[in-house]
């Protein structure tokens, strides 16, 4: 089973390794820190700064991100470590994908 996302630096970040980053939901945590949920996340801007030259662009947003089929909180789904993002970003031929680091145990999720 995959685990759920909760809040703290590094646990989403771009194709440029920068973070971003999102907050959790207060209505449910998991040792008292916020789970991250899809529509947070695509409201978050990424905080990328990588210099703009040929071919790379810097992350100014979330484009697409996944989120559980089963869990939710208020309707919105949470998102798991396993779930796929993109960015509006480029970085030559690497697809601008969001990479998801979980940061707790406990908490798992389809």
């Amino acid at each position: 089973m995959a685990k759920v996302l909760i809040t703290g630096v590094g646990a989403l970040s771009c194709v440029h390794k920068f973070p971003i980053p999102a907050t959790g939901s207060a209505q449910l945590t998991v040792g008292g820190i916020g789970v991250l949920t899809r529509s947070v996340v695509l409201n978050t801007v990424p905080a990328c700064t990588v210099p703009v030259s040929q071919g790379i662009t810097p992350c100014t947003k979330v484009a697409s991100m996944d989120g559980a089929k089963k869990l939710t909180v208020g309707g919105d789904p949470v998102v798991l470590d396993t779930e796929q993002g993109t960015t509006n970003g480029a970085d030559g031929a690497l697809a601008p994908t969001i990479t998801a680091t979980p940061l707790q145990p406990k908490l798992t999720a389809t």
